[in-house]
């Protein structure tokens, strides 16, 4: 991960970034499109922030934003009223308020117009996450590397996608569950006021790897500073192991590109880690990165 890198890129700004997780690492770039103007006067750009106030979506075109009386409610698909009155929450939250024409971009074409090359990208678009992850396919197939999608177990919006259909969709790109965050359930109308836990589990972001074979195979036709990026995107997310697996991957399958993936992964070693301190070290003394030095050791030879 390079100071010249865009990572990540995430197209959905209502909550910002997780800042417990990528606010140790200072070379990188977050990108995000927010449709819904007043989440968007929120935002402010800075030399690590970039963001366009435009829609996301599966083709280009002009797409009508459905605004809801609650704003993370807003969506370009409407409401499923007849599932979410069976609910225990406000159906009154779900009101469209206006429908505002909004130019829908790909992707895939936002990132050829201003040369951006993600590595990480997080959806959480109320219902379209497999809309945009098709028209992002050539960037999914070239250069990222993590998924963190919402996905909803429910039909709370019209003719929207489900986790089945986002899993079968990335697996079929060489992509691989690693965990379910943040997982939220709800009680049913009639029954809101039992204990224990809620009884439909409505939706969880869902976090996908690609796959290590998959990895060895564009690191191939890509540039060797995507493994840069995987591996500190494994180190964001506390899967050293998988940052192990990996490197071992492409020095037995891919020898020949030891010298190159050397010259990125030097780039880690002074990689500022926190804000208050900077490791000298990041491979060997970052406590999530400690086990991984050793694995690591023959690609930081000099050649």
């Amino acid at each position: 991960m390079t100071c010249q890198t865009q990572f990540p890129i995430r197209t959905w700004a209502g909550g910002g970034i997780n800042r417990r997780r990528w606010g140790r690492f200072r070379n990188l770039t977050v990108i995000g499109f927010e449709p819904d103007e007043r989440e968007f006067t929120k935002l402010k750009n800075s030399e690590r922030h970039r963001w366009f106030q435009v829609a996301l979506y599966g083709s280009e075109g002009v797409f009508d934003l459905n605004v809801t009386r609650y704003q993370t409610n807003t969506s370009l698909l409407e409401p499923n009223l007849e599932l979410i009155q069976k609910l225990n929450m406000p159906l009154s939250d779900f009101d469209i308020l206006r429908k505002v024409p909004l130019r829908g971009r790909t992707l895939d074409a936002l990132c050829r117009e201003y040369s951006l090359v993600p590595h990480v990208i997080k959806l959480d678009t109320q219902g379209t996450e497999v809309d945009i992850l098709k028209g992002g396919e050539k960037c999914l197939r070239r250069s990222i590397f993590a998924v963190e999608a919402e996905v909803e177990f429910l039909p709370f919006y019209k003719n929207q996608a489900l986790f089945s259909d986002v899993h079968n969709y990335l697996s079929g790109l060489g992509f691989q569950l690693m965990d379910y965050l943040n997982p939220v359930r709800i009680r049913g109308r009639d029954y809101g006021c039992g204990r224990g836990t809620p009884s439909h589990l409505l939706s969880a972001d869902a976090l996908y790897f690609k796959s290590p074979s998959c990895m060895v195979e564009d690191l191939r036709t890509t540039d060797p500073a995507c493994l840069t990026a995987a591996v500190a995107i494994c180190a964001a997310y506390d899967y050293d192991d998988y940052a192990q697996e990996l490197c071992h991957r492409v020095r037995q399958m891919v020898p020949d590109l030891g010298p190159q993936v050397a010259q990125h992964l030097r780039h880690l070693q002074c990689l500022p880690i926190h804000k208050w301190r900077k490791v000298r070290d990041f491979l060997t003394r970052f406590k999530i990165l400690r086990s991984l030095g050793k694995r690591l050791k023959w690609y930081l030879i000099p050649v």
